[in-house]
């Protein structure tokens, strides 16, 4: 009888990850500076975790100048699980204040793409992705941009019902 009970409650546990999980996870490895535009004070990383490359100070409330630039890689995108995916991103960054149209983003593979709005800058910037061609097959969600040690750019989703993504992105050209 305890088997078959651990085996119904085993099937019946949720296979999505609770809402918000992975952001906050995220969000506390990657904090956004105190006094940044929209976000809250910074707690400390867990231990072990690695620390993002400092962004130079840039104008209250503008997407820094080095994040500007072609950026491209491989989405991770775990819907379960079990159950994952991979697709091609390029994300375009000419700059701007929070509330306007810092850039663009590209899913080829798919094909859709769409405008990146600027919503907060520290050392994690978060761009609201508004996708502008192929909403059938692509969804508005928000990404989390962060510079890493390797002059790269991590990329990061989370959104319920299509799970997570992650992504290191190279600089081109």
């Amino acid at each position: 009888m305890l088997i078959l009970t651990a085996v119904v409650l085993t099937a019946l546990a949720p296979i999505y990850p609770s809402r918000g999980q992975t952001a906050k996870e995220f969000a506390s490895r990657y904090p956004v500076p105190a006094g940044a535009s929209g976000s809250p004070a910074p707690s400390a990383p867990a231990p072990g975790t690695p620390t993002p490359s400092a962004v130079p100070s840039a104008s209250a409330g503008q997407l820094p100048a080095v994040m500007r630039g072609t950026w491209s890689g491989t989405v991770v995108q775990q819907y379960t699980r079990d159950n994952s995916s991979n697709y091609s991103v390029t994300i375009t960054l000419t700059g701007g204040t929070v509330g306007s149209v810092v850039g663009t983003s590209s899913y080829p593979t798919s094909p859709c793409s769409g405008d990146l709005q600027l919503r907060a800058v520290g050392t994690t910037v978060e761009v609201f992705e508004h996708i502008t061609i192929g909403a059938s097959k692509c969804f508005d969600t928000t990404l989390f941009l962060t510079l890493n040690g390797n002059d790269g750019l991590t990329y990061h989703f989370d959104d319920v019902g299509y799970g997570t993504g992650d992504a290191e992105l190279t600089r081109q050209g």
